[in-house]
């Protein structure tokens, strides 16, 4: 699933991924690190993929190894437009911390959603 989402470069490209994401488990975490192909297009800042997994069901509270989630992936990479479509989904929890205790209110202060 991930390489679908590396290689999505058109409209032809995006209903193909759509159908493997709808088909499968668009949650599932990588076993390095534990990211989910949301976080993994939200790193890269695919705001067209972010839009295509949360039309699939892609769970934005999910976390990671380091307890990281898309939000906070978002803000750390300063993915402005991202984040903004993140806190539009309903139950999207901004209040959410990671295991080293960062929350977005620190992330935020050095990314560009603080200027």
């Amino acid at each position: 699933m991930l390489t679908a989402l590396a290689a999505f470069n058109s409209d032809s490209d995006l209903q193909t991924v759509l159908q493997l994401l709808c088909t499968g488990d668009v949650n599932a975490k990588a076993s390095q690190a534990g990211q989910t192909a949301l976080m993994l297009a939200v790193s890269h800042g695919r705001g067209d993929m972010v839009k295509a997994l949360l039309s699939c069901g892609a769970q934005v509270n999910l976390r990671d190894d380091d307890g990281s989630t898309a939000l906070m992936c978002a803000c750390e990479h300063g993915h402005v437009d991202i984040v903004r479509q993140l806190l539009s989904v309903p139950g999207c929890d901004a209040t959410l911390t990671d295991n080293v205790i960062i929350s977005l209110v620190s992330l935020g202060a050095s990314s560009p959603l603080a200027r």
